[in-house]
């Protein structure tokens, strides 16, 4: 199916208690945008809404500290319609 991720080539470190892709269930997609899809994913029993970037897309469009603009700002907000991160 052509809206799924590609192959995950992210490992985790026996370590680490970081969670990965890998470690969610993706579902399926629920949005599309310029730089990237949004899927709906699970994750022991949970709901989450996963933004997978094409990060090659975003450096050719020298769009770098656009998106690092809108993930701090979204890391500062509390609302209750708006993705807490």
């Amino acid at each position: 199916m052509e809206n799924q991720p590609t192959a995950c080539i992210f490992k985790r470190s026996s370590e680490s208690k970081d969670k990965v892709i890998t470690d969610y269930a993706v579902k399926r997609l629920i949005g599309t945008g310029t730089f990237g899809n949004v899927y709906h994913a699970t994750f022991e029993h949970k709901n989450y809404a996963i933004k997978i970037l094409n990060k090659s897309k975003i450096i050719r469009l020298n769009q770098i500290t656009h998106v690092m603009e809108e993930k701090e700002i979204l890391s500062n907000i509390s609302h209750p319609y708006i993705v807490n991160l």
